[in-house]
C-alpha cells in the first residue's frame, strides 16, 4: 500500500480515510511502462497508423534533449474558473492569496481566452489547435489527434495526469493520450451518481478503480498522489497536467475554513454561491501546497508551473471596482472565455502583468518550445509559443483569437476578436472594452471599416478549414 507522504498529513484539508492511502501510494512509476523505448510505447497505446507518424517526431534541439536542466511542467486547468475570480484579478468572493502571490513573483496575463465550456478547452490546450479542426464531441478526444503529453514523452519526458479527464467516454483515456500515469475522476464509461469530484466518490489510478470514503476528499487524494509522483520523478523531465476538479458547478463545500456543510456521498446537493468560497478557499491552498513541494524539492527554478481555467463561471462574480461579471459558462461573451493565466518559474520569468492576447492553443506550442520538443509537423497549429514571452519580454505575435464553437453538435458559432473588437460571422460587432456584455452591437456605418476588414479576414481564412463531424454518445445535458 505505501505510505501516506508526511508533508500533508496534516492538512486542515483532509482527513484520510481507510481507502485513501491504496490511492496515494507510490505506485512504480520508473517502472518498465516509462523505461520502454519509443516504439514499444506507441504500439502499447494502440494508436495504429498514428504510431508510425508519432515516431517521426524528431527533437527541435539535439542539445536542449541532452541538457541537464530541461524544464519540468505544472500545468493546472481548473474547471469553471473565470477571469475575475482572482483578488488579483480584481475579484472579491474570496480572497486567493496563494495565486495572487504566484501571479506577483511570475507573469500575470490579463488578455488570456479559452472556450466557454470545458472540453472544448480542454482539446484545444492539450493538441494546439482550435475545435474547428478536431472537435468530435462533448466529452471526447479525437484519438487521431497529438498532444502535448505524445510530443514531450517523445522529447524524453515523464508524463502524467491527475484529475478531471473527460475525454475519453467513446474511445480516447489517458494511456492513449501519451501519459504514462493517470489518477483521474470522470473516467470511461462511469456512471454520473460515481463521478463524485468532492466527497467520496471514485478514482482511477492508472487503470484501477479506488472507491474513497465519504470522509475523504478526492481532489486532495488527487493532489497527494501528484506530489509523490513528482518526488518519484524528481529528477526530471517530467510533465504533470493536472487538470483539477475545482472549483467547479459549486456543489458542495470544501474542507477549510469557509465550509459549512458536511460531507455527502455522490452528486452532493447543489449549493450554490454560497459554497464558492470554500472551493475557491481551496483551491488557492492546494496551489499554494503544490508550489510550496516545489521549492522544498528545489524544483522550483527548474520547473515552469502554468494556471489557467476552463471557462467562465457558474454564479455572478463581484469585483473590488462595484462592477459584477455575470454567470457566464456556456456563454459566448467576454466574461465565458476571459480566463485567468499565470506563469511561474523563479529566476527565469521575470515578475510583471503581460496584455499579450493568449489563447488556450498556446499551451502545446510552448511547452514544446521550452521543452526542446518537435511540434506535429503533419497538422496545422492555431497556437503560438509564449517562450519568448516568457523568458526575453517579447510581445507574443498573436493579434486575434479564432473560436468555432459546437460544443454538442448545435449549428456553430463563429467569432473572432483582438483585445477590444468581436466580431461574429453573423456580423455583429462589438466593442468588448465599452460592451463587455455585447448589449449594444455596432451600426455598420458607426463600425471602424479597417476594423471589421480586419477581422472579418480571419473569418474567411478559416471558412475554408471544414468543420468537424460532431460524434453523438457524448455527454449531452451530463456533468461538464
Amino acid at each position: 500500500m505505501g505510505r501516506q507522504p508526511t508533508l500533508h498529513a496534516n492538512w486542515p484539508m483532509a482527513r484520510p480515510g481507510k481507502v485513501i492511502s491504496a490511492v496515494i501510494r507510490r505506485v512504480p512509476y520508473c517502472s518498465s511502462e516509462h523505461a520502454m523505448d519509443r516504439r514499444k510505447f506507441l504500439a502499447a497505446t494502440g494508436m495504429g497508423a498514428m504510431a508510425a507518424l508519432l515516431a517521426r517526431l524528431s527533437l527541435a534541439d539535439p542539445t536542449l534533449a541532452t541538457a541537464p536542466k530541461r524544464p519540468n511542467f505544472v500545468v493546472v486547468l481548473a474547471d469553471d474558473l473565470g477571469y475575475a475570480a482572482l483578488s488579483c484579478n480584481g475579484g472579491k468572493i474570496v480572497e486567493t492569496p496563494k495565486l495572487d502571490g504566484l501571479a506577483s513573483e511570475g507573469m500575470r496575463f490579463t488578455n488570456c481566452h479559452v472556450e466557454p465550456l470545458c472540453t472544448p478547452t480542454r482539446v484545444a490546450v492539450m493538441t494546439g489547435r482550435g475545435n474547428r479542426r478536431n472537435y468530435i464531441g462533448f466529452g471526447e478526444l479525437d484519438p487521431n489527434e497529438i498532444t502535448f503529453a505524445h510530443v514531450l514523452k517523445v522529447a524524453g519526458y515523464a508524463t502524467a495526469v491527475s484529475g478531471k479527464w473527460q475525454l475519453g467516454n467513446m474511445v480516447t483515456g489517458p494511456r492513449q493520450a501519451g501519459f504514462d500515469n493517470a489518477n483521474i475522476h470522470h473516467a470511461i464509461g462511469r456512471k454520473r451518481e460515481r463521478w463524485s469530484r468532492y466527497w467520496g466518490g471514485l478514482l482511477t489510478v492508472d487503470g484501477v478503480e479506488q472507491e474513497l470514503d465519504d470522509d475523504v476528499f478526492a481532489a486532495d487524494a488527487q493532489l497527494a498522489w501528484s506530489l509523490d509522483w513528482i518526488d518519484a520523478h524528481r529528477d526530471g523531465p517530467f510533465l504533470m497536467y493536472m487538470p483539477t476538479p475545482l472549483t467547479h458547478d459549486t456543489y458542495a463545500n470544501g474542507p477549510n475554513e469557509y465550509t459549512a456543510g458536511k460531507p455527502v456521498r455522490g452528486i452532493e446537493k447543489f449549493t450554490g454561491r454560497k459554497a464558492l468560497p470554500s472551493l475557491l478557499g481551496h483551491l488557492d491552498r492546494q496551489m499554494g501546497v503544490l508550489t510550496d513541494h516545489l521549492r522544498s524539492r528545489g524544483l522550483d527554478r527548474d520547473t515552469l508551473f502554468l494556471f489557467l481555467g476552463d471557462n467562465g463561471m457558474t454564479v455572478p462574480i463581484a469585483r473590488v471596482d462595484g462592477a459584477t461579471v455575470p454567470r457566464a459558462k456556456d456563454k459566448t461573451t467576454n466574461a465565458g472565455t476571459h480566463s485567468p493565466c499565470i506563469a511561474w518559474w523563479p529566476g527565469r520569468i521575470k515578475p510583471g502583468v503581460a496584455v499579450d492576447l493568449v489563447a488556450d492553443t498556446d499551451v502545446l506550442p510552448t511547452l514544446a518550445d521550452l521543452g526542446g520538443a518537435a511540434a506535429p509537423k503533419d497538422r496545422a497549429l492555431d497556437g503560438v509559443s509564449l517562450a519568448p514571452r516568457l523568458l526575453r519580454g517579447q510581445p507574443s505575435p498573436r493579434t486575434e483569437i479564432y473560436h468555432w464553437y459546437s460544443p454538442h453538435g448545435e449549428e456553430p458559432i463563429i467569432w473572432v476578436h483582438d483585445a477590444r473588437w468581436k466580431l461574429y460571422a453573423d456580423g455583429r460587432l462589438y466593442d468588448t472594452v465599452a460592451d463587455g456584455n455585447e448589449q449594444h452591437p455596432i451600426a455598420p456605418a458607426d463600425a471602424p471599416t479597417d476594423v471589421r476588414r480586419r477581422l472579418q479576414a480571419v473569418i474567411d481564412r478559416h471558412a475554408a478549414i471544414p468543420e468537424p463531424h460532431i460524434r453523438g454518445g457524448g455527454q449531452r445535458g451530463g456533468e461538464n
